[in-house]
C-alpha cells in the first residue's frame, strides 16, 4: 500500500492517478475527504481513503498503519489561515517521517524544491531545506526530487 499525502493537492492528486493506472494500491491522505472524494480532482478513482492532517500526529498512525511506502507531497507555497511554512512544510515533513518509522513504513519519497535550503533566508525555501534535512537525517530509504515550478492541466496558475 502506498500511501500518497496530499492526495488531494495538484501533485499529489497527480500521483494518485498515475498509481491507480499503475494497478498500484494507494490510500489517499486528504484533510477533509467528502471535498475531494465527491468534488476534486480524484472524483471516481478507486482508491482507499483516509483523513489525516500533517499538523495532528495522533491521525498520522493509522493512516500510515500497513503501508510499504509514501509518497509525502504536502506543502503550502502561501502561508494564510494561520498555516504557515513552518508548520505544514518542515513541523509536517518531521511529523509524517516519524509516523512513517513508527509504521515500519521503509520507503519515503519527498517532493522538496529546488533551491531549497536551511540557512536561507528566504522562509519558503528554508522551510523545504529544513524538511529535506530531517527526511536525510532519518534511517528510512529515501528520495528527494526538487523540482522547480509544476504546472500543467489543473494548476494554480
Amino acid at each position: 500500500m502506498i500511501v500518497v499525502t496530499g492526495a488531494s493537492g495538484y501533485v499529489g492528486s497527480h500521483t494518485v492517478k498515475r498509481l491507480v493506472e499503475m494497478d498500484r494500491p494507494v490510500r489517499a491522505m486528504v484533510r477533509g475527504r467528502k471535498g475531494a472524494e465527491e468534488e476534486g480532482r480524484l472524483k471516481d478513482l478507486s482508491v482507499e481513503w483516509v483523513e489525516a492532517d500533517v499538523t495532528r500526529p495522533e491521525t498520522l498512525g493509522p493512516a500510515l498503519d500497513g503501508a510499504t511506502g509514501v509518497i509525502h507531497t504536502v506543502a503550502i507555497a502561501i502561508e494564510k489561515g494561520g498555516r504557515t511554512y513552518e508548520t505544514i512544510n518542515y513541523q509536517g515533513t518531521v511529523n509524517v517521517v516519524e509516523a512513517a518509522k513508527s509504521a515500519n513504513v521503509r520507503r519515503f519519497v519527498n517532493i522538496s524544491q529546488l533551491g531549497a535550503a536551511s540557512d536561507l533566508p528566504y522562509r519558503f525555501l528554508a522551510s523545504k531545506g529544513k524538511a529535506q534535512e530531517y527526511v536525510a537525517a532519518s534511517d528510512l530509504d529515501w528520495t528527494a526530487f526538487r523540482p522547480s515550478v509544476i504546472w500543467g492541466p489543473e494548476d494554480e496558475f
